[in-house]
């Protein structure tokens, strides 16, 4: 098994962004301050240099726009995924839905995680 970690942020498309990450385990977008760092897309940045088969995205509401950027990777490799659907309240529906769109024969299926109830995510299948 091959595990590829770059420093970029996964977005829709090249740019900056900043972070607050004094949150300990979590980090949001800020404007000013934190630390700053590139957002890439996952279809221009890995192209096809690398065959992925499992992505796994809890980035903090950032989720549509990095699947959005990746929709061809995610097309040609058919890959498998797991995604955090709790940031934003239309979630569950919008990334599902959008991932349908570029699988539709995936499967899907929710499961909560923690004893609080309050991180959802959404496993992808071929």
């Amino acid at each position: 098994m091959n595990i590829l970690i770059h420093k970029y942020a996964a977005g829709l498309r090249p740019g900056k962004a900043r972070l607050d990450v004094s949150n300990g385990s979590s980090a949001k977008i800020i404007e000013k301050g934190g630390i700053e760092v590139d957002i890439v897309s996952l279809d221009q940045y890995l192209g096809d240099k690398y065959k992925i088969n499992y992505i796994k995205m809890d980035i903090e509401g950032g989720e549509l726009d990095a699947i959005n950027g990746a929709e061809q990777l995610i097309k040609s490799n058919k890959t498998d995924m797991a995604v955090a659907i709790y940031h934003k309240n239309y979630d569950i529906w919008v990334l599902a839905n959008k991932i349908k769109e570029f699988m539709p024969d995936c499967k899907l299926y929710l499961r909560q995680h923690h004893h609080w109830g309050l991180e959802l995510t959404l496993y992808v299948t071929n």
